[in-house]
């Protein structure tokens, strides 16, 4: 065995080592989607591998490595040296391969799943912007019956008014509307595009059709939740809700 081909067979055992190290550094990191791969190191990993494969015939049939020869000069052996080297560097292309294609995929359906999640939200704000249940008309009914139990004297224990009477249907309601802004706002929280706009675009719908009636119609539930009501539980998640939605879009800017 001359001084070339000890070189030369210690060179291609450096490369294999550093592929073989490069290869089991990538795949530690293949089923973590979540992990940013250098593609340009990929990239070249790949091109490192193809071009072993494609020279290694060539380098391993050349003058140098004769003495691998079978003795009938065959290159039976050297086959057989090749298809042991390269078969990890093909079964290593394939696998990055295949990680890239995973990777790609899991792209394309979080950006589905994120167009789903905007065209929801962009239906929510839609039917929030219709004002869907009549507002102004919700508190006012509300509103009229705080006043009516004024004057209904079933109502008084010792000349103190001591209960009152809401209608419930309209307590759906708004809790079903203050419930979309919340579910609204964490649909928001799930999509990675034009996250900050569409936050700033709900409130401010809140601000200009919603605060105002929800605000005072808070201060009027808290004015008599010293007393006894027929809805005492839808009373006090709308208080709820309506505290919640302020402190929330108080801190959006």
């Amino acid at each position: 065995m001359n001084s070339l081909s000890i070189i030369t067979s210690l060179l291609i055992c450096g490369i294999i080592l550093w592929l073989l190290y490069e290869l089991t550094r990538t795949a530690k990191h293949l089923s973590n989607t979540s992990y940013n791969h250098n593609r340009s190191s990929i990239v070249s990993l790949v091109v490192i591998l193809v071009l072993i494969i494609l020279i290694a015939p060539y380098l391993f049939t050349s003058p140098i490595f004769d003495h691998y020869r079978n003795v009938d000069g065959s290159t039976g052996g050297i086959g057989d040296t090749i298809g042991g080297i390269t078969a990890p560097f093909i079964n290593g292309i394939a696998a990055i391969l295949v990680y890239l294609a995973f990777k790609e995929q899991i792209k394309a359906n979080a950006l589905i799943q994120e167009q789903q999640y905007f065209q929801h939200i962009q239906h929510q704000i839609q039917r929030l912007e219709d004002d869907l249940y009549n507002l102004s008309s919700l508190t006012a009914t509300i509103k009229s019956n705080i006043t009516t139990s004024s004057t209904v004297m079933n109502n008084y224990d010792n000349g103190q008014q001591v209960a009152y009477y809401v209608d419930s249907e309209s307590l759906n309601k708004l809790i079903y509307i203050t419930t979309m802004f919340q579910d609204t706002l964490q649909m928001i929280d799930k999509i990675e595009n034009n996250r900050a706009f569409m936050k700033r675009k709900l409130r401010l719908l809140y601000v200009i059709i919603y605060k105002d009636e929800l605000t005072q119609l808070h201060q009027t539930l808290f004015r008599v939740t010293h007393m006894q009501s027929n809805v005492d539980g839808y009373i006090a998640e709308l208080l709820l809700q309506i505290q919640r939605l302020n402190n929330t879009f108080k801190n959006i800017n």
